[in-house]
């Protein structure tokens, strides 16, 4: 009867086992990929062996013991570690991370720009114009992008459709090392399997060479025996550090191969997380990029609806208080409209203030007439009297006479020079 069995040591490693009621079980190790390794007697002992086992006669088969497993095993580990490094998957950066985060920020900005745009002066709108026409610049389209919601929206669309094509990358990037750490198990795992078959051959191998090196020991020890004996245990301990050191490299073997399938779940979490933005948040986030716009749109309508509020009741307020005014002009005017009592009494106040003046400066007059009339008389008499006081300083008679010529009397009897005569230096009197 014929049974195929798992071995846990080598986990893929299936054992074929003949069993027979009368007959000793012999076991056949194959590994993973279906190569028979070794066949086992009943007692444990080597039947069959699939590879090269150690010669203790031929020392070099101590030293590169399994090398050609390890060889092979290197070899893949080698080929696949360039093949793990050709990675063309696009990183998510800052800049990405900030078009998903800013975008309230950047709403914002468009109304500053557009309410900036809308002042700009009338000749820079010019040659705008003119240069949008030449096809120097797409500056409407520019424009349009940085002023309107539209624009903004579409922008934060395009900056999550780059993050989406970055996180496609690294999904596939993902999937691509978990089939080819898969590739590495599958292909470097016979190897391992062999290599671990080896070992426990080799041990057995060396088991029974100590048992010969034991035997040696027993018989008469002569010279030649006892370097024999060191000479065998020397080749015994080599092979033991061989093994020692296979089985060190077996261990980090296996180590690599679990590495490999704790990176391959770590993948397929990256996989599902990747696989789960671009299906369920990059559709949300563009539904909540029009959600912002929504909000930003009816908080400007709110506030444009109570300021609207706000100016439509101080308008009624003003007409209202310009009514009250009016009101109050009106009934002003009707009670005191037309000439009022205050500017007749004023009229005629001023009339009677203007009689006194005039009857005041009368008088004043009459007195100023009189007081000069005084003074007149006065001068008149000084101005007599000086005449007769320049008749008497005359000493010489014919001087007298020649005064006295062409001069009348006046009505006071004083003589009066006439005009165009020569002049003649006098003193005046004092009054």
């Amino acid at each position: 009867m014929e049974k195929k069995d798992n071995i846990v040591d080598a986990e893929l490693v299936t054992v074929e086992s003949n069993e027979a009621s009368n007959l000793p079980a012999v076991r056949t190790v194959a590994n993973s990929a279906g190569t028979e390794i070794v066949t086992y007697g009943a007692n444990g002992e080597i039947l069959d062996c699939k590879f090269t086992r150690v010669d203790f006669d031929t020392p070099a088969t101590i030293l590169s013991y399994c090398d050609d497993i390890k060889d092979e095993i290197s070899a893949i580990l080698d080929s696949t570690a360039q093949m793990a490094l050709d990675s063309q998957e696009v990183q998510i950066d800052d800049d990405m991370l900030s078009n998903i985060t800013s975008f309230e920020d950047s709403l914002d900005e468009s109304d500053k720009k557009a309410e900036k745009e809308k002042n700009l002066p009338a000749v820079i709108k010019g040659i705008r114009g003119i240069l949008t026409t030449l096809g120097v610049r797409k500056i409407d389209e520019k424009i349009a992008e940085e002023t309107t919601y539209k624009g903004r929206y579409e922008k934060y669309c395009e900056g999550l459709d780059e993050v989406s094509a970055a996180v496609e990358s690294q999904k596939q990037g993902a999937m691509n090392d978990i089939g080819l750490r898969n590739a590495i198990i599958a292909e470097i795992a016979p190897y391992i399997e062999i290599l671990e078959e080896m070992i426990k051959v080799g041990e057995i191998d060396r088991a029974t060479y100590d048992e010969s090196i034991e035997a040696l020991r027993q018989l008469p020890q002569d010279q030649d025996t006892q370097y024999m004996v060191q000479y065998k245990t020397q080749l015994s301990e080599v092979f033991n550090g061989k093994l020692n050191r296979l089985s060190k490299a077996l261990v980090a073997l296996k180590g690599q191969v679990q590495e490999y399938r704790l990176q391959n779940g770590t993948d397929m979490n990256i996989v599902m997380e990747a696989d789960s933005y671009l299906k369920d948040t990059a559709p949300l986030l563009k539904s909540k990029g029009s959600v912002k716009v929504f909000n930003h749109q009816q908080a400007n309508r709110t506030v444009g609806l109570a300021k609207l509020n706000e100016a439509s009741n101080q308008a009624f307020i003003d007409t209202a208080k310009e009514l009250e005014e009016n009101a109050l002009a009106s009934v002003e005017l009707s009670n005191y409209g037309g000439i009022t009592l205050e500017a007749l009494e004023a009229m005629v106040g001023a009339g009677q203030r203007g009689i006194a003046i005039f009857k005041n400066a009368r008088q004043q007059k009459q007195q100023i007439i009189a007081q000069e009339r005084q003074g007149l008389a006065k001068l008149t008499e000084t101005l007599t009297d000086m005449n007769n006081e320049l008749l008497q300083l005359a000493d010489d008679a014919s001087v007298r006479e020649e005064l006295l010529k062409g001069a009348s009397s006046t009505k006071y009897g004083a003589p009066v020079k006439k005009l165009g005569t020569r002049k003649t230096t006098t003193k005046k009197g004092k009054k």
